[in-house]
């Protein structure tokens, strides 16, 4: 043999090794016959079996054989390859997990128009996860893959909380409601409560209290949290009363400011009612405590406007009227209805007034459970008074471990004072709840203003 015929066959030869390390998969395509090409529409074709080859080892959890076979694929630039190669470095799936891995290969699946892959890739930018938290670039992928007609996106977006973008000018509004609505109307509950929202406010569409009402019943039959706040919200304002009102008297163009005010008596039951669903399936768990304490609270301090946003754009966080969390809001009414009855000679009314104690202690304690310090403090008021309940509350939200870590220490402080003394007071120097802001703070306080005076006593008691 020529020395001219040795190097073409080692040329081959090598040639050989190269395509066989460049496609991992080839051996499989090699014995179906098939040869891998290199560009064109073959190369497509090649990349299209290479995944598909991928997807049947991925079903026999030959994870091994379907990354390798992903990998080809994706670097051929197959668009749903590189998705679900990304998907297996998000998920950990025959391979270490790295999100930033991960959200390069969404990345280059969804600049194709992969609609999974742009969802995958808004929902990083939203968690932050692989990537840095954005949520101007995750409601832009959501929304690619929406136009797309992609659903998984379309409900992204419907729940979408759009009080991200501060201040929320009336397009991100409008786009709210657009996407909620198509939701909406599909069947998506908590699209149908938010829906509702946008009606009850004026938010992003003309205000309508009879439309936003229709939402809140179709989302509070699907147990929707947000629905069944808005209908015990609806009932206590009369909002279809109000809708009435409104709209004999824009017949007369003649504007009306008056508040038509709902039959307490009658109705308190059935609000309170529509609160307790609400609570209840999780309205507000301490995630939602972020925009009534810590973080939140100091860009309020710094920028009173943003607490006037915050009441009017996310009702269902703080009850307006109230300023107060959802299930001591509950709590207050319960014990509203108790005060009436506590005193009564009649039997019938002294039982009824045990149960409605019974449920303001409950809802006190769920308060405290989801760490509103205040509901703590409210069932160190009713101990003091000789109710035994909520000294027995008290002494659970000490012993649980998950109770809130500040909601547990103070529990503890009184449990020991109660302990010492016989009496519920703190362990430490101050005694009442009622002390902390304005009384008993020493005389270097005497003049101090009001603000001045809740620094102090929170200082006193370690909370800064």
């Amino acid at each position: 043999m020529s020395k001219t015929k040795m190097s073409r066959s080692a040329v081959v030869f090598i040639a050989i090794l190269l395509a066989v390390f460049a496609f991992p998969c080839f051996g499989e395509s090699e014995k179906a016959g098939d040869a891998i090409p290199q560009d064109g529409e073959a190369s497509r074709d090649a990349a299209e079996k290479l995944l598909r080859q991928g997807d049947a080892a991925m079903e026999a959890k030959d994870y091994k054989t379907a990354l390798k076979c992903y990998v080809s694929a994706a670097e051929q630039g197959n668009a749903e390859a590189q998705f679900k190669l990304g998907d297996c470095y998000e998920r950990g799936t025959g391979v270490k997990q790295d999100s930033a891995e991960a959200v390069k290969w969404f990345r280059k699946a969804a600049e194709q128009g992969n609609a999974e892959a742009q969802t995958r890739l808004g929902t990083c930018y939203k968690t932050g996860r692989g990537v840095n938290n954005d949520y101007g670039k995750a409601v832009k992928w959501y929304r690619k893959a929406a136009e797309n007609g992609y659903e998984a996106a379309q409900r992204e977006l419907a729940e979408f909380d759009f009080t991200y973008f501060w201040p929320v000018n009336r397009q991100d509004f409008e786009e709210a409601v657009k996407w909620r609505r198509k939701a909406a109307e599909q069947g998506n509950p908590k699209a149908m409560g938010l829906l509702g929202w946008h009606y009850a406010t004026g938010r992003g569409v003309k205000q309508d209290y009879k439309t936003a009402v229709e939402w809140f019943r179709k989302g509070a039959e699907l147990n929707n949290a947000e629905s069944q706040f808005g209908m015990g919200e609806s009932i206590k304002n009369s909002w279809l009363a109000r809708y009435e009102m409104q709209k004999k008297y824009s017949e007369l163009g003649i504007i009306v400011d008056t508040i038509p005010r709902y039959d307490e008596e009658k109705d308190w039951k059935t609000v309170v009612e529509w609160y307790a669903k609400a609570a209840d399936n999780g309205l507000l768990d301490v995630d939602l405590l972020k925009d009534i304490r810590g973080p939140i609270r100091k860009r309020i301090e710094s920028d009173p406007g943003y607490a006037e946003w915050l009441r009017l754009h996310q009702p269902m966080f703080i009850i307006p009227d109230e300023g107060i969390t959802l299930p001591r809001q509950i709590s207050n009414m319960y014990r509203k209805k108790y005060d009436k009855l506590k005193e009564s000679s009649d039997s019938a009314d002294a039982e009824v007034a045990k149960q409605y104690l019974a449920e303001s202690v409950k809802w006190l304690r769920k308060a405290a459970e989801m760490g509103d310090g205040d509901g703590l403090y409210q069932l160190v008021g009713l101990a003091r008074q000789g109710i035994g309940e909520a000294g027995e509350v008290i002494h659970a939200l000490a012993k649980d471990e998950k109770t809130p870590y500040w909601v547990r220490v103070k529990a503890e402080d009184y449990v020991e004072g109660y302990s010492r003394s016989g009496e519920w007071r703190l362990g430490s120097e101050l005694e009442d709840p009622d002390d902390w802001f304005g009384e008993e703070l020493g005389e270097e306080d005497e003049n101090a203003g009001e603000e001045t005076k809740q620094q102090a006593a929170l200082k006193r008691l370690g909370a800064e």
